[in-house]
């Protein structure tokens, strides 16, 4: 139960510390500790090893959720362009259903994609309800 809660403690720990320090601002810190610790009391070599391998840690996540939101991106737009050339099913401004033809597929810099009808129209690929 106790290594369950400290699992889950270091995971929040690690997001937390990944949302605010990069690779530089570690070792910045890392070698102010170092400089600055207590002669008499020098931090042990398993303490040290362990402050590199949560550093080494975070850099492997965050590496691994660039590369899983770059993947998704890709199936987003491969799925879009799958779709250019038939006809979509999609909600109205007012309410009803509308039915156009794809002309286009689109990845805003956000990675929001969103497919062009023939009469125009701008259609979020997660809003599509049908394809004929």
């Amino acid at each position: 139960m106790v290594s369950a809660v400290s699992s889950a403690q270091n995971a929040n720990l690690t997001s937390s510390i990944q949302s605010f320090l990069n690779s530089y601002d570690f070792l910045k810190l890392f070698t102010a500790q170092l400089e600055y610790q207590n002669p008499m009391e020098p931090m042990s070599n398993s303490e040290l090893m362990q402050q590199v391998g949560q550093m080494t840690n975070i850099q492997m996540i965050s590496d691994m959720t660039s590369k899983l939101s770059a993947t998704l991106d890709g199936n987003s737009m491969l799925q879009a362009s799958g779709m250019i050339g038939h006809v979509i099913e999609f909600p109205m401004p007012d309410g009803t259903m509308g039915a156009d033809l794809v002309t286009e597929a689109k990845m805003d810099g956000n990675g929001r994609v969103s497919l062009t009808t023939l009469s125009g129209l701008s259609v979020g690929l997660s809003t599509v309800r049908g394809i004929r």
